[in-house]
């Protein structure tokens, strides 16, 4: 169990550095995804997208992602001594 967690705690931290700081990255392959048909092609999710509170949600995810790993790393620290 203890390699699955340690896995879930490096995604966690992958994924609060990516929406942190490479944020317009991820609304980059966002916007893409929605133009090329992924989702529903709703003018509503398209404009959410390209919008600056999509940028603050998604920076919103990266600092809980972080949180949870950061939460994760100590519980399993504290756990094994």
């Amino acid at each position: 169990m203890r390699p699955m967690l340690l896995l879930f705690v490096l995604v966690m931290y992958s994924l609060g550095i990516a929406c942190l700081f490479f944020a317009r990255g991820v609304q980059s392959y966002a916007v893409k995804a929605v133009a090329t048909g992924v989702t529903r092609r709703s003018e509503a999710l398209k404009s959410f997208v390209r919008s600056r509170e999509y940028l603050v949600s998604v920076r919103a995810v990266g600092v809980v992602a972080l949180l949870a790993g950061v939460f994760l790393t100590f519980a399993m620290l504290r756990r094994g001594s």
